[in-house]
């Protein structure tokens, strides 16, 4: 589709072109203008130069003609290439204003893991005073939050990836990853002991 150089040299060319026949055009009107009328000699040769002149109008609208079409033509290409411009800048927004959703999710996340692994350090001063059941209890609820953040970052991590955004799908992939083995460890300290 691109038309740089070769278009412009058209374009230039015939204004190169026109711009001849101009020159040619009023080397005749002037010389046209100085000629005296007073023979023969002088007549014919103001009719014959009026007949080179009607000659270069001639020229003049078909050199005028064709430059016409030619920046009618780049016009044209010109508008064509604005409505990709457009359609790409829709595009652009589109996709950033998708990312950025994409990316708080991510981060409300990543939020949400923080609070968890808050509530787990919350946690440990009862696990040292002995409160075993009040431990396994907070541990459970720690446990039923993670495993609502694993569902999520995996749903983040497929839309991510359904949607073209890789960058996004691997780092919901690897907090969910991380979230899985911090759930499994959690499992294990809420599971009872073995009998």
């Amino acid at each position: 589709m691109p038309h740089g150089p070769s278009e412009l040299r058209g374009i230039a060319q015939a204004a190169e072109v026109l711009d001849a026949e101009l020159d040619r055009y009023e080397t005749l009107v002037a010389g046209m203008r100085r000629e005296r009328l007073n023979s023969e000699k002088n007549l014919r040769r103001a009719a014959q130069v009026l007949g080179e002149l009607q000659e270069s109008e001639a020229r003049l609208a078909t050199h005028l003609q064709v430059l016409v079409e030619a920046i009618t033509a780049a016009r044209e290409r010109q508008h064509t290439h604005a409505d990709i411009v457009r359609a790409r800048a829709d595009e652009i927004a589109r996709r950033s204003t998708r990312l950025v959703d994409l990316l708080q999710r991510f981060q409300q996340i990543g939020a949400r893991a923080a609070e968890v692994n808050e509530l787990v350090r919350a946690l440990a001063p009862r696990a040292a005073e002995g409160s075993k059941a009040d431990v396994v209890e907070g541990l459970a609820e720690v446990l039923a939050g993670v495993g609502s953040l694993v569902d999520e970052a995996h749903a983040l991590a497929q839309v991510a990836e359904q949607e073209d955004f890789p960058d996004v799908a691997r780092q919901a992939e690897s907090l969910r990853l991380q979230l899985s083995a911090v759930r499994n460890r959690l499992t294990l300290l809420c599971a009872p002991p073995p009998t």
